[in-house]
């Protein structure tokens, strides 16, 4: 089944701590590389959402990164209102709909219309853990060796007598 998280862009910066004092601009991208990184994991669609309503005459824009929508509201519309008329569009699809927001507001109002939703610490601990098992996962795969090395006895043998002839046999 479909599976689409909302993520409210500015809530979730806001919420993970900026230990390096990343620009806003360097901040919006690794919060976007981070989600394109869960999305080819799991195979879960993202759309990033960005308040623009602040912004005089701005349209809003909408692109694609790395896999990830990333949303920038149009002048008088919030990330918030943006997300909660997706989410009513979609409740009338077979989908499962996720809003990941710190807004307590917000998460209250999605529920109502039929999503589920997620805090912005669940969200920053959930795509570390995501990060950890596509790592392990990787490390699985380095360590397996080659296909020889998963082969039972029998097999073996049978291979290495093709591999090398026994000697003093005659073959005809």
């Amino acid at each position: 089944m479909r599976e689409i998280w909302f993520v409210d862009g500015y809530n979730i910066l806001g919420a993970e701590e900026n230990k390096e004092g990343l620009s806003i601009d360097h901040a919006r991208d690794r919060l976007a590389d981070k989600l394109a990184d869960f999305s080819g994991f799991t195979n879960i669609e993202i759309v990033l959402v960005y308040d623009g309503h602040h912004v005089k005459n701005n349209k809003g824009s909408e692109t694609m990164v790395s896999g990830v929508r990333v949303v920038y509201t149009q002048a008088e519309e919030t990330a918030d209102q943006y997300i909660e008329r997706q989410c009513a569009l979609l409740s009338r699809e077979r989908c499962t709909v996720r809003v990941a927001t710190g807004d307590g507001m917000e998460q209250h109002m999605i529920l109502g219309l039929g999503a589920l939703r997620m805090s912005a610490k669940e969200l920053i601990q959930t795509l570390r853990q995501a990060k950890r098992q596509r790592r392990q996962m990787q490390e699985k795969t380095r360590q397996k060796g080659y296909l020889f090395h998963h082969l039972d006895g029998e097999t073996l043998e049978a291979l290495e007598r093709i591999r090398v002839p026994q000697t003093g046999k005659e073959t005809q």
